[in-house]
């Protein structure tokens, strides 16, 4: 009896507490909720400096950034704007009497390369229409950097503990074999292109020599670009600003000072000394900020309503199969592409690709439907920061492809993996007995392949292969064997995949747009325009639905030096045996 009532203890608490936790729940999605009825707010411009600190906002393709479901119940500091949005905000405000000048203060950002360098060549534009811009830096990156070079001053906080974290650029590849073996998994590798490399990762201890050769000419390229933009900015040679970060010559705020790389060494009080006096105000007294949040949604509010629309197709993510609304779906994409199609009042469409490929089977339904449309509109493509295997697949058949000099893409190859478990389930006392059928039945059953299924596969994936390049050479214009040989799943920065005739035009979103709109027989005015996002973005709301539907765990080893074998174990999870892949070998982090 004394046991019962123990656990009829441990119940009642059990049950209070997640009555508890409930109620908090609940509480905070009510919140949340409510809160967002404020989302579109109208927002009063008064005269006053520009604020663009990117700790606070974070430029995305289309909609909102990731964020957790406690992320979105408690509120956050940092908002998302649209790429589209943010240029034409910056485009305004070069000419707008209200913005006394542009503060730019980019430490902390966490928006991508290829995002911070269109936003860079916006505020570049605005530069030359004569808008005053400053930077207001503290532990610059060299991403950080590249940004705050674009200003006519820098000023860097004097404080002790202040000083760059300048280093170059450094990619990451990560290996799990050895800890797969431990296990008793061996993941069978089946490729077309010799710098296919996406599963490596799993079938090798350490990279090959082409994948190295390709990373390590990938990461040049792109560091080639920003080292010289922000070297010319501040009128150094890109020798000097190479060797003062080879040599580690850039420690403290002092350093960046005495090498030309920030014009001041501040604190707040001298900062906004500086503010009033670059603003033209008579005392700090008259200062007043413009968020930037605030300023792009007014931008929004002011856009007349036109009769004619472009619409820009976000293709932002991995390709899956099937019609759900998380990442690239197939099917849910290619039914958006045939309603734009068939609606006469889009006259054309800009492809925006920010995606490393994935499911053969969805790039081509995505692409065969982007074919139709050709057909009768304007297609033009513009690549984010990756547009890379079946990215490249579903866009490389556009009128004209416009990509930025950092974006990743080609990876133009296939590979199909399949785990043989045999050996794990063996070292655990599992014994697995198959009844076939045929002689194949259990080819894709998760044991080891024998070579007549080998040879099975490998022929699936090198006929994909083949249509792949046949599909690059006719929509590019170019021999098969040109295709091949630049092909073999190689990765190529934007401004390589120029060289190489992988694309058209170094630009970002807002030159494909304008191109577009130049294009047609129609008004040339942007302003005579709807530029109309596709798929619709979802409002915090259905994202609090979407994630309570979707029920999943959250990744404990987030922010901590396990986070990338989880990663790399969850990239595994999702590739099926019996489907064939058009995907980048590997997320790139430039850090």
């Amino acid at each position: 009896m004394k046991t019962f009532f123990k656990m009829l203890l441990a119940v009642i608490c059990a049950f209070i507490i997640m009555s508890i936790v409930s109620v908090f729940i609940f509480t905070g999605l009510i919140g949340a909720i409510a809160s967002f009825a404020n989302e579109d707010k109208i927002v009063n411009i008064q005269e006053g400096i520009l604020n663009i600190d990117l700790s606070k906002v974070v430029v995305v393709e289309n909609g909102e950034a990731s964020e957790s479901l406690l992320d979105i119940m408690k509120g956050s500091d940092t908002k998302s704007i649209n790429l589209w949005e943010a240029i034409q905000a910056i485009k305004q405000a070069s000419n707008d009497p209200k913005v006394k000048l542009i503060l730019l203060q980019s430490d902390a950002s966490t928006t991508n390369i290829a995002i911070s360098e269109e936003l860079r060549e916006a505020l570049l534009e605005a530069k030359k229409e004569g808008k005053t811009i400053i930077s207001k830096i503290e532990s610059p990156s060299v991403q950080s950097y590249y940004m705050a070079s674009v200003a006519d001053k820098i000023y860097m906080s004097n404080f002790i503990g202040a000083g760059p974290a300048m280093f170059g650029l450094s990619a990451q590849l990560l290996h799990v074999k050895n800890l797969l073996d431990a296990l008793g998994i061996n993941m069978q590798f089946i490729r077309h292109g010799k710098y296919k490399s996406a599963g490596e990762m799993y079938s090798r201890n350490s990279p090959s020599d082409e994948n190295v050769a390709q990373t390590k000419e990938l990461i040049t390229s792109i560091w080639s670009n920003i080292a010289k933009e922000s070297a010319d900015s501040r009128g150094i040679s890109i020798k000097k600003y190479n060797q003062l970060i080879d040599n580690l010559e850039l420690s403290t705020a002092e350093d960046m000072l005495n090498n030309n790389l920030v014009d001041k060494l501040v604190d707040e009080d001298d900062f906004t000394n500086e503010l009033v006096k670059l603003a033209m105000y008579e005392s700090k007294d008259e200062l007043n900020f413009i968020n930037f949040a605030d300023y792009v949604t007014a931008n929004n509010m002011n856009k007349k309503v036109a009769d004619k629309s472009i619409a820009v197709i976000y293709a932002d993510g991995g390709i899956v199969d099937g019609d759900s609304d998380q990442e690239v779906a197939g099917d849910r994409f290619a039914k958006i592409i045939s309603n734009i199609r068939q609606n006469d009042d889009i006259k054309a469409v800009v492809l925006r690709v920010a995606s490393p490929g994935g499911s053969v089977l969805a790039s081509d339904k995505i692409k065969r439907e982007l074919d139709l449309l050709k057909e009768k509109k304007l297609l033009i493509a513009s690549y984010g920061s990756v547009a890379a295997s079946g990215g490249y697949w579903i866009s490389n058949n556009a009128n004209r492809i416009f990509s930025d000099r950092t974006s990743i893409t080609g990876s133009i190859g296939v590979f199909s993996m399949i785990p043989d478990v045999s050996k794990a389930l063996n070292k655990f006392g599992v014994n697995l007995v198959t009844v076939n059928s045929n002689s194949h039945s259990d080819i894709y059953s998760l044991q080891k392949l024998d070579n007549a299924e080998l040879n099975y596969l490998q022929k699936s994936v090198d006929n994909i292969y083949t249509s792949f390049v046949q599909n690059v050479a006719n929509g590019r214009h170019l021999s098969y064997e040109y295709v091949d040989n630049i092909a073999q799943g190689r990765v190529w920065s934007g401004t390589d995949a120029l060289n190489n005739k992988l694309i058209d035009e170094i630009g970002g979103l807002d030159k494909a747009v304008a191109y577009t709109i130049a294009s047609l027989n129609e008004e040339k005015d942007i302003n005579e325009w709807n530029i109309v996002a596709y798929p619709k973005p979802l409002s915090k709301i259905e994202k609090i639905i979407q994630m309570i539907n979707k029920n999943t765990s959250a990744n404990i080893l987030s922010n901590t030096p396990f986070e990338n074998f989880f990663s790399a174990f969850k990239q595994a999870k999702k590739y099926e045996a019996k489907k064939v892949y058009a995907e980048l070998p590997y997320k790139i982090i430039l850090k």
